[in-house]
Order: structure tokens, then sequence, then C-alpha cells
């Protein structure tokens, strides 16, 4: 689910703000998560992590489709 919505805000928008935001949302849950008051609240941030952790496979997938050819993308999704 989250790999699907984060391709349709990747498709709308350019690849670099999905990315940005991916990895500032990213980096604010994990400065959050060991001010965590209960176990609940460290669930719910891992949660937004995981989730927008993300961003880096759906932009990166989406940068090699738009610049390669079918039979050079499956080369450059080998590396990735």
């Amino acid at each position: 689910q989250a790999l699907f919505s984060q391709n349709l805000f990747t498709q709308v928008f350019n690849t670099r703000a999905p990315l940005l935001i991916g990895c500032g949302v990213y980096s604010l849950a994990a400065l959050f998560c060991p001010l965590a008051p209960m176990v609940e609240w460290l669930i719910a941030l891992r949660f937004v992590m995981g989730f927008s952790g993300a961003a880096g496979l759906v932009v990166s997938r989406a940068v090699v489709r738009d610049l390669y050819d079918e039979s050079r993308s499956a080369n450059v999704y080998s590396f990735m």
C-alpha cells in the first residue's frame, strides 16, 4: 500500500519532492522514536518510518522507468 500511494505521488509531482519529503519524514520519525513515552507511540513512529522510507525505493524505480527502455531497465534493476 505504501509503495502504491507513493508511486501515485511520484507521478503527480517531480521525483525530487517525494524523495526529499520521504527523507525528511523518516528523519523526524527517527528523532522522535527515542522520545516515545509509550510503546504504542514507538510502534506508530516505526510505521511512519517504514512508510516514508519506501519513498527511496519508489523514486529510484520511477527514475529508472523514465530513463531507460525495457531491456536496459532490466539490467539497471539487477544492480539495485
